[in-house]
């Protein structure tokens, strides 16, 4: 099996732990079965040698599980980025990896439709690695699952009857096209291609490797103005110092830092450039300015002061004033947090997990904290811890409880 897992990290940047081994299993047991095979050898000589197989093992293994406006908020922010430009007279181009069964591209198609603008400005480009996925995006017929967060009457004119479910009407599908590819093929696009990309949980499947080739492909393809758009699990700016949160936008949305802010933090040490707060760092000589300005500290312990300091590059200060919140307030999830996101900038990765591990035993549930121990964890080596991480960020994401 390690030589399958390997081969799958290969193809398409999986990180076996993230689905958990059984998943593996299954889906090769289902080609063995397929293929005739008995054999476990017999089948990994095949697959080596053949792309017809690691493609249809690829199919067996991938999660094509979406809806339409999943997360409508995203949708909105994505309308509000997109009118603008068209009103400049730009053709905006908007990239959904991976698109899956293409609900997620149909939807931002009738949102910018819905913003007032027509077919011919604007162009939605679905791409999966999934065959199987992409017939289904094109034939464009779905089921009452694929309208969780929604329903086809609340959009009238966008969908139509057909063999027992939705079809999506010729407007919507005007725009819409849908392509192979992998994020890992930075020949896929040129340059600066697209004003908008989503890119939604697909980061947290992929190894450390991956995920950064994904990333710089994707802040290749994003215009120097655009927009990105992750997962709620997925703290893109603790991944690359390519991508800046932007919060006012939307929930997890990312504009591109440029050459001259992200080239000095990649080369940091890895455990130093992922941080947000490093991230917000200019340059190492601005880091040196920011350290000189005048902050003065508050004579009480404030949370809030600490992130301003801490902001500014001044992480000792900042440090001291969570520390003595803790000893005077008590324990606090937010305070052990905030500590945490600083040790990790300095570097202390035992004192940083130490802290979200507190975070997590005041608040169980406290999705930032579960995002840097799997990120952490990722680091270190320790796949299995990480992948647990991940796992109970979403669920806490979804509300369920971690």
């Amino acid at each position: 099996m390690k030589r399958i897992e390997s081969l799958l990290s290969r193809e398409i940047g999986l990180n076996p732990g993230s689905i958990g081994g059984s998943a593996i299993d299954a889906a090769v047991k289902a080609r063995l079965r397929e293929s005739g095979l008995t054999q476990l050898a017999a089948y990994v000589e095949r697959l080596e040698q053949s792309a017809e197989e690691r493609r249809a093992l690829v199919e067996e293994i991938v999660v094509s599980e979406t809806w339409f406006f999943r997360d409508e908020e995203v949708f909105k922010a994505l309308a509000r980025h997109a009118l603008p430009l068209a009103r400049r007279g730009r053709v905006v181009r908007v990239l959904s990896l991976p698109c899956a069964t293409g609900e997620e591209a149909y939807s931002v198609s009738i949102a910018l439709l819905e913003s007032g603008l027509a077919p011919a400005r604007f162009q939605v480009r679905g791409v999966d690695v999934s065959e199987r996925a992409l017939s289904q995006a094109r034939r464009g017929v779905y089921r009452k699952s694929a309208f969780r967060a929604t329903s086809p009457q609340q959009y009238p004119g966008y969908f139509e009857p057909k063999d027992g479910g939705s079809a999506l009407a010729e407007l919507p599908r005007a725009s819409v096209t849908f392509a192979s590819g992998n994020v890992l093929d930075s020949a896929l696009f040129e340059a600066r291609s697209f004003d908008v990309v989503l890119c939604r949980n697909l980061l947290i499947y992929l190894d450390s490797a991956a995920r950064s080739r994904a990333l710089d492909n994707l802040a290749q393809w994003l215009r120097d103005d655009g927009i990105l758009f992750s997962g709620h699990a997925e703290a893109v700016e603790l991944m690359s110092a390519r991508f800046q949160r932007q919060a006012e936008a939307a929930p997890f949305a990312y504009v591109k830092q440029p050459r001259e802010v992200a080239s000095p933090l990649v080369k940091r040490a890895p455990e130093r450039k992922a941080t947000p707060l490093a991230a917000r760092r200019v340059n190492a000589k601005s880091t040196k300015a920011a350290a000189r300005e005048s902050i003065p500290l508050a004579t009480a312990p404030s949370l809030e002061r600490a992130t301003e300091l801490a902001d500014a590059g001044r992480l000792q200060e900042a440090r001291a004033i969570c520390e003595r919140s803790l000893a005077e307030a008590g324990a606090s999830a937010k305070a052990y947090c905030l500590l945490g996101v600083i040790h990790r900038a300095e570097g202390g990765v035992d004192a940083a997990i130490a802290c979200f591990n507190k975070t997590l035993y005041l608040d169980p549930g406290h999705q930032e904290a579960l995002i840097h121990l799997a990120l952490l964890h990722e680091q270190r080596g320790d796949e299995l811890a990480a992948a647990n991480f991940k796992r109970r960020a979403e669920r806490a994401r979804r509300g369920e409880g971690a």
